[in-house]
């Protein structure tokens, strides 16, 4: 398996100590209780650093509403033990067209939650040290850590180019 060298990741306009510091605060849900717990519980507050706000509440997803965040994926997931999607929108002040968005998924089982990385994992996207395994490519970032999988992705404007990251 050729895996590639691990890079440093940049945003473009998204403030890569920002992500970081998103995806560190990210791994903590191993001491969340997922049952009784939302993103806001375990994801930055409202305002995290420099200008990045959540953008609105924290939308919750269940099996019996997914498909109308992820249509057309939803049936992908719920072999997978899906229990509950919680995603999150951070905009940058003062810039309207630029957003982060983070997307916790609750599998049923750390064994799960690889399952439905590995299907996502791209083999030629950048290897991250995150979680338990993660990788990057020219809009998205995914990994799983015990029973979540994680995928954020910028929004708006153009995707940098892969030499940004």
């Amino acid at each position: 398996m050729n895996m590639k060298k691990e890079n440093s990741i940049c945003f473009g306009q998204i403030d890569l100590a920002a992500v970081f510091f998103l995806l560190i605060v990210l791994m903590v849900v191993n001491f969340v209780s997922a049952q009784n717990s939302t993103a806001e519980n375990f994801v930055p507050p409202e305002k995290f650093s420099r200008d990045w706000v959540i953008d609105g509440k924290p939308k919750r997803y269940t099996k019996e509403n997914l498909y109308a965040y992820i249509n057309g994926e939803a049936e992908l997931f719920m072999p997978y033990g899906f229990k509950i999607l919680d995603s999150i929108v951070y905009k940058k002040s003062g810039v309207k067209d630029i957003a982060i968005i983070a997307d916790v998924y609750l599998m049923g089982s750390a064994i799960d939650a690889f399952g439905i990385y590995s299907y996502y994992r791209d083999t030629d996207a950048d290897v991250v040290t995150v979680g338990a395994e993660g990788f990057a490519d020219e809009s998205q970032l995914m990994f799983y850590k015990d029973v979540y999988f994680i995928r954020m992705a910028s929004s708006g404007g153009t995707n940098p180019a892969r030499e940004d990251f």
